[in-house]
């Protein structure tokens, strides 16, 4: 599969869609999967101001959102459809966001999104509000409770 597509860069990711496809994350494409028929297709990262266009974290919420987190490039929602990324927020929101990688992505109970992101930390994205909570700790003190700073 990976090599019909031309990407020998390594996986970041696997998930599953709600169709039963497989969505594989390689560091330089996105990659639907149907294990029944072989069949496959490539979305390839595009080049945004800012990133390195290497993915780093893939993740499929609740309601079949697409969230793929760059190296040095933010966070941007995925269309399946279309093929298209949009990027999620930006420095408006918090100086540092294009700098940093965001390298996990986990749902809640609630729905809420929580991004770990170097330069920055844990952010937290409230469902439905889509309020945006940035939380950190002590760096010296690696056990201390995280604290909101917004």
């Amino acid at each position: 599969m990976a090599q019909k597509h031309g990407s020998r860069k390594g996986i970041k990711k696997i998930a599953e869609d709600k169709s039963g496809n497989l969505r594989i994350a390689f560091l330089d494409c996105l990659v639907r999967f149907n294990a029944e028929t072989g069949e496959s297709e490539k979305f390839e990262n595009q080049d945004f101001p800012g990133t390195s266009g290497t993915l780093e974290y893939f993740y499929i919420d609740n309601f079949g959102r697409y969230w793929v987190g760059y190296w040095k490039g933010g966070v941007y929602l995925f269309n399946p459809t279309t093929g298209e990324y949009t990027r999620f927020f930006s420095t408006e929101i918090h100086p540092e966001f294009m700098n940093s990688s965001v390298t996990r992505i986990k749902e809640d109970a609630m729905n809420n999104l929580w991004l770990g992101a170097f330069n920055i930390g844990l952010i937290k994205i409230s469902y439905p509000s889509q309020k945006i909570s940035f939380y950190e700790h002590s760096e010296t003190d690696v056990f201390s409770r995280l604290t909101p700073l917004n």
